[in-house]
């Protein structure tokens, strides 16, 4: 699964920065990470649980072993229709409790190394329930994208779908 990296640092005004994912880069500063309030870009938060110390890659081992050692995320079925639309499959004891589905769209960041990704689009959903649907001119219209539920708020990823 892609790490999701989100934000950008206060002193400086990133031009694709989103003001709500910086703020949610805040939220997950002040509620995980190890400096509340200090945010760095990359920022990597594993599985909505970790925040990796900032701000060189070999710093990450100790936070993607935490991440890797966490329960494994349930599955979502995922459908997609002539149309676009798609119909999501949520299992029960997820979609009954305050969760929010997110939809990632892909494109691979190079042929060597098929694993890593450019998000292309961030798009955040609302569960209504077990069979969760979203309308066509709203899902993504390419391959592939990941779609996630995770607990509201900086939370942990619960379930994920990959649909290529």
């Amino acid at each position: 699964m892609p790490t999701l990296v989100i934000g950008t640092p206060p002193t400086r005004q990133d031009p694709f920065s989103l003001p709500e994912a910086t703020e949610r880069q805040y939220d997950y500063s002040n509620t995980l990470g190890p400096r509340p309030g200090q945010v760095f870009t990359p920022m990597p938060v594993l599985n909505g649980q970790f925040v990796a110390n900032p701000p060189l890659f070999f710093n990450w081992s100790s936070t993607l072993k935490q991440a890797q050692a966490a329960p494994a995320l349930q599955k979502i079925g995922v459908t997609q229709a002539a149309s676009g639309a798609l119909s999501l499959n949520i299992p029960t004891e997820i979609a009954k409790k305050q969760n929010e589905i997110w939809i990632l769209g892909l494109k691979p960041a190079n042929s060597t190394r098929p694993t890593a990704y450019h998000l292309t689009g961030v798009q955040q959903y609302e569960i209504t329930g077990p069979q969760t649907s979203i309308s066509a001119n709203l899902a993504p219209k390419t391959k592939p994208f990941l779609v996630l539920v995770q607990q509201k708020g900086p939370g942990s990823l619960l379930a994920q779908a990959l649909v290529e």
